[in-house]
C-alpha cells in the first residue's frame, strides 16, 4: 500500500513536465504571431458566436495568411470580435471566414492588473481581431467540425428549446446555467442578486452537480437500492457501471464538454471503471491519473485557476478527511451523522 501511495508524485512529474514544455511553446509562438499591418487570413470558427451590444465574439482558427507574396499555413486561434449586424448574427460554428485584419494585443495600463495577453496565451490563443463590416466575407464551411463544437451546438439547442417552453428570460437564464451550464442567458441583475446572495457556484455546472447526476443515474439503474450492486454479482456490477459512465459522459456533451464537468467524468470513469474490472481502489491513483489525462488532452490547464483548485480541493480531501474524521470522532450517532 506504502508503495501504491508513492506512484502519483511519479505520474503527477510527467505530465507537469509536459505541460510546462507545451505552455513555453505556444508563448513564445503567440508572441512570434502578432502583426503590425492588416492582413488578409481565412479562419474557421470553433465557437458558438456570443451575440453582444455592439459585436459578435467568437473564438476561430487561422487557417492560413496571405502575405501577398504566398499563402503561409497558420493553424493558431484567436477571439474574433465582429461588427454586430443582421449578417454577422447569422454566423455559426464551423463557418469560414475571409478576413481583413490584425492581431492585436491589450497593453497593460496599470501595474499588477489582469494580464488578459498573458491569460489568453496560456489557452493558447495568440490575440484578438477587431472586424468592422466590410473586413470580413463568408466563404463556405468546415469539412469537419470538432467534438467541442458539436457539444455546444447540442447545448445551444437545448436552451432554445428552454426559450420555447414560455419561461422567462430570467427563468431561462437561471435553468441553462444550473443544467447545461449555460451562463450567456443570465442577465447582469440575476448575477448580481446570485453574487450578493453567496449562490454564484449554484449557476456553474461542477463537478458536484456531475456527481448528483451519476448518483442518480446508480440509483435509477438500481431502482433506488432495491436491486443492489453486490460484489458476487459481478456481471451486473460491470454493466451498471458501465452503462453508468457512457449516461455521464452523454451528460458532459450535453453540458458543451466543460472542463469541471470533464474532470468529473474522468474522476468516475476511472473510479468506477476499476470497480468494474475488480481492481483495487485508491484515491489519489486516480486523482493523479484524471490529472494526467486532462493534462494529455489539454497541458495548458495545469495553468487554469479552476484546474488547480479543483484537483487541490479533492487532493486535500482524500489526505487530511480519513485524520480530521479520527480526530473529531463522536460516540452519538446522530452527531457523527451530521
Amino acid at each position: 500500500m506504502e508503495r501504491l501511495r508513492k506512484i502519483p508524485f511519479v505520474i503527477l512529474l510527467l505530465p507537469l513536465v509536459a505541460a510546462i514544455i507545451v505552455y513555453y511553446a505556444v508563448n513564445e509562438n503567440a508572441e512570434n504571431f502578432s502583426s503590425d499591418e492588416k492582413t488578409v487570413w481565412q479562419a474557421e470558427l470553433l465557437s458558438i458566436p456570443q451575440l453582444r451590444e455592439k459585436t459578435v465574439k467568437a473564438e476561430a482558427r487561422l487557417v492560413w495568411r496571405d502575405d501577398s507574396v504566398y499563402q503561409i499555413k497558420k493553424l493558431q486561434k484567436v477571439v474574433l470580435y465582429i461588427s454586430r449586424d443582421t449578417l454577422s448574427e447569422k454566423l455559426k460554428v464551423g463557418d469560414r471566414l475571409l478576413i481583413y485584419g490584425k492581431i492585436g494585443h491589450f497593453g497593460r495600463g496599470n501595474p499588477y492588473e489582469f494580464d488578459y495577453d498573458k491569460w489568453l496565451r496560456r489557452k493558447g490563443v495568440a490575440g484578438t481581431i477587431f472586424l468592422d463590416e466590410n473586413e470580413w466575407l463568408h466563404v463556405g464551411e468546415a469539412e469537419k467540425i470538432s467534438v467541442n463544437a458539436r457539444a455546444e451546438m447540442l447545448r445551444h439547442k437545448l436552451v432554445n428549446l428552454l426559450r420555447e417552453s414560455g419561461l422567462s428570460e430570467q427563468e431561462v437564464g437561471v435553468v441553462a446555467a444550473m443544467t447545461v451550464g449555460e451562463k450567456e442567458e443570465l442577465d447582469r441583475e440575476t448575477r448580481r442578486k446570485y453574487s450578493a446572495a453567496g449562490a454564484s457556484h449554484v449557476l456553474a455546472v461542477s463537478g458536484l452537480h456531475t456527481g448528483i447526476v451519476f448518483a442518480i443515474i446508480l440509483n435509477l439503474l438500481t431502482v433506488f437500492g432495491y436491486f443492489p450492486i453486490l460484489y458476487k454479482q459481478k456481471k451486473r456490477k460491470i454493466i451498471v457501471n458501465i452503462i453508468g459512465i457512457i449516461f455521464i459522459w452523454l451528460y458532459a456533451f450535453l453540458t458543451g464538454m466543460s472542463p469541471s464537468v470533464m474532470r468529473a467524468a474522468l474522476m468516475i470513469t476511472l473510479f468506477y471503471g476499476a470497480d468494474a474490472l475488480g481492481r483495487q481502489q485508491v484515491p489519489i491513483n486516480t486523482l493523479a491519473a484524471a490529472a494526467f489525462l486532462n493534462l494529455l488532452i489539454e497541458p495548458q490547464a495545469l495553468w487554469s485557476v479552476s484546474f488547480q483548485l479543483s484537483y487541490g480541493a479533492v487532493l486535500g480531501i482524500l489526505i487530511f478527511y480519513r485524520k480530521l474524521e479520527r480526530i473529531l470522532f463522536f460516540k452519538s450517532k446522530p452527531v457523527r451523522w451530521v
